[in-house]
């Protein structure tokens, strides 16, 4: 059984809310598994894929891992109907996962992606929308915490520790304010490009799903292709985009700057720009090792002339898979992104193909160069800013940014021209207006890796070096109570079939059991525990 914090789920005293018994549930998947994603697959392979489960079988597979505190009556009914989205008697793996994610605390900018994602929004821009009501002067307002929060809520971020982590990592200036657009700008840091996932939305919104309808439709003279005439044209009368964000939209989509765009190259380009908790972590993993994957990609391309960044070798999805495998991706993450890279669907990657593929959906790759210079030079992301004052929310165009960029030393101003400034402000230009502001620029920094995070103080850290502790641990406590558990049953351990190492069959073995787990974890009890007295970054 799993133990739990306080009082158990389906003891008579506590009568926790559903959404603390979710709470609980998550925390036990946690102390279970490493992640949540191993969590998930470990039920996953139980179920049979596109199955739905009934709340008998829901109980028993509960029961089967072990978690049996929440197969009792009282939890189980609760889970049920928090995980029962769609109110038919049934729920799927996919309900589950988005259950999960919706009990998980907010506490970054990625978690609110998530939640967003797990609450409903098919789009970023959408949540924005609703905080905003679409109004550029609302967006661009200073607002204090107290107004952040009221906007954070309407979008069912509701709790004020919550509201407090993403209003420290945004708040950059002496007045102790921020702004939708600067929070914009970090979710932009750490999303798909917003363009295309909202252009999704809204095709797949007009078309009723159908991106087949949609490009015919767009197409005006049906020949296949269509040219950046037809395209702003058809998108600003069918689904009220602006010209300029048509525009930017197909020039996102034309990687090959062909000046037409194929239903192959509308397709590729959506799917990548697809919100997905499934893929959300493999986002982060190709923003936290980008460097590393671009070397060993250009490794695996290269021949005995040329590096790989400069040939036209296209590698098999075994060969990109094995390359890819010293940078803890497995091999179903490195078949994703093989996938969505994939083009023209030739079952082979060119390097090409590769960095444009990464270019949609991590777009915020190209703020990783300058975020290491600013820590760098200056320790920190918001000390690197800070002769900047006064100026620091103007709206200017892409050239005064650079500019302002190159007197803090931050660029070359010999390379300012070479495109990656460019794509720095089309990143920040949220609006498609042509305009940027350095409070963005910082708040997408901010957002975007893990050497900027906004300083935790000294509860904080221990808080969470206690739970990496625990979590180092919880393979080791796992062994040990199946070794006991193994040797308690002797020769007929063979014979417990359906039962999990450790998980007891009678009263006499419960009573064992439950006295090795707490052999198993009080030393752990007593590491996590104690004060660890961290000293301050």
């Amino acid at each position: 059984p799993t133990p739990m914090a306080g009082s158990m789920p389906g003891s008579a005293a506590a009568e926790p809310s559903d959404e603390d018994v979710m709470r609980l549930f998550r925390d036990a998947l946690l102390g279970r598994y490493p992640t949540l994603k191993e969590a998930i697959e470990a039920f996953t392979k139980d179920v049979d894929a596109g199955r739905n489960l009934t709340k008998a079988e829901w109980r028993n597979l509960l029961s089967k891992h072990g978690f049996r505190d929440f197969a009792s009556r009282r939890p189980i009914n609760q889970m049920f109907k928090v995980l029962d989205l769609e109110g038919d008697g049934f729920i799927s793996l996919r309900e589950f996962h988005i259950a999960i994610e919706l009990a998980a605390p907010v506490r970054s900018i990625e978690g609110l992606r998530r939640k967003w994602i797990a609450s409903g929004f098919r789009s970023m821009t959408e949540a924005i929308r609703k905080m905003d009501d679409d109004d550029s002067v609302t967006g661009a307002r200073r607002l204090t915490f107290e107004e952040f929060a009221a906007f954070l809520s309407l979008t069912s971020i509701d709790d004020e520790e919550e509201h407090r982590s993403i209003f420290n990592q945004l708040c950059n200036d002496d007045q102790g304010t921020t702004s939708i657009e600067e929070l914009h700008c970090a979710i932009a840091a750490v999303s798909p490009s917003l363009l295309l996932e909202d252009l999704r939305d809204r095709l797949l919104r007009r078309y009723k799903g159908d991106l087949n309808k949609a490009f015919w439709d767009l197409d005006q003279d049906h020949d296949g292709e269509l040219d950046l005439a037809e395209f702003t044209k058809k998108c600003m009368q069918k689904i009220d985009l602006s010209k300029l964000e048509a525009e930017k939209a197909f020039r996102e989509i034309d990687i090959d700057n062909t000046g037409e765009i194929s239903i192959q190259e509308l397709r590729n380009a959506l799917a990548i720009a697809e919100p997905s908790l499934l893929v959300e972590d493999l986002r982060w993993k190709i923003r936290q090792r980008f460097h590393a994957i671009q070397h060993t990609v250009n490794r695996a391309f290269a021949d005995d002339v040329l590096d790989g960044m400069h040939t036209n070798e296209s590698v098999s999805k075994a060969r990109f898979q094995q390359a890819l495998e010293p940078m803890g991706l497995v091999s179903a993450e490195t078949e994703t992104l093989f996938g969505l890279f994939d083009l023209d669907g030739d079952g082979g990657l060119t390097c090409w193909e590769f960095l444009n593929g990464v270019k949609r959906f991590v777009p915020s790759y190209v703020l990783e160069d300058l975020r290491i210079r600013c820590c760098q030079q200056y320790g920190h992301i918001h000390t690197a800013f800070s002769s900047i004052k006064k100026k620091r929310t103007e709206l200017i165009d892409a050239k005064p940014f650079v500019k302002k960029l190159a007197s803090l030393n931050l660029v070359d101003p010999n390379k300012a021209d070479d495109g990656n400034c460019q794509s720095i402000f089309d990143l920040l230009d949220v609006n498609h207006e042509g305009l940027g502001s350095i409070g963005r620029l910082v708040a997408a920094l901010s957002a975007s890796g893990v050497g900027s995070r906004q300083r935790l103080s000294e509860e904080e850290l221990e808080a969470r070096v206690r739970e990496d502790i625990k979590g180092d641990m919880i393979p080791y406590a796992r062994k040990i109570s199946d070794f006991r558990a193994q040797v308690r049953f002797g020769l007929d351990w063979e014979g417990q079939p359906g039962q999990r190492p450790g998980v007891p069959q009678s009263p006499k073995d419960s009573v064992a059991s439950a006295a090795s787990d707490k052999a198993v974890t009080a030393p752990l009890a007593r590491c996590t525990s104690a004060p660890l007295h961290l000293a301050q970054p």
